[in-house]
């Protein structure tokens, strides 16, 4: 390396302090090594955050899977519950009248996020849900 700085030493010229050259030249190798540090640490941040949208990416699926099957549960439930207070429309039976009808107000009172903290708890450890 001391040959090549000699080499560059002789290009310059002779107004110029070799000292100064040569403290430009350090500071311009600093520079590129800076550079070639803060590429590094921009790609290993890219890395990261294309990890960290993949796994927010699974969670939102996971979610929007969860919702879906609550809901549709939920939906079916109630569709149920009509069904039963029309049949004892239809007897005149006001058994199954008020039957149907405490059924929906149960399931409609009940919130299906009833079990969010054990549901987040299970999100955050990984562990299987079964829907």
């Amino acid at each position: 390396m001391n040959n090549q700085i000699s080499k560059v030493l002789t290009l310059l010229p002779k107004n110029i302090n070799p000292l100064e050259a040569l403290e430009g030249i350090k500071r311009i190798h600093e520079m590129q090594l800076e550079i070639k540090q803060l590429d590094n640490q921009s790609k290993d941040l890219e890395i990261k955050e294309k990890v960290l949208m993949e796994e927010l990416q699974q969670k939102y699926k996971l979610l929007h899977k969860l919702f879906d099957k609550v809901f549709s549960e939920r939906t079916s439930v109630i569709n149920k519950n009509f069904e039963i207070i029309d049949e004892g429309l239809k007897r005149n039976d006001k058994d199954i009248i008020l039957s149907g009808l405490t059924n929906l107000s149960n399931v409609i009172s009940a919130s299906p996020f009833s079990n969010i903290a054990e549901l987040t708890e299970l999100i955050k450890t990984g562990k299987t849900i079964e829907l």
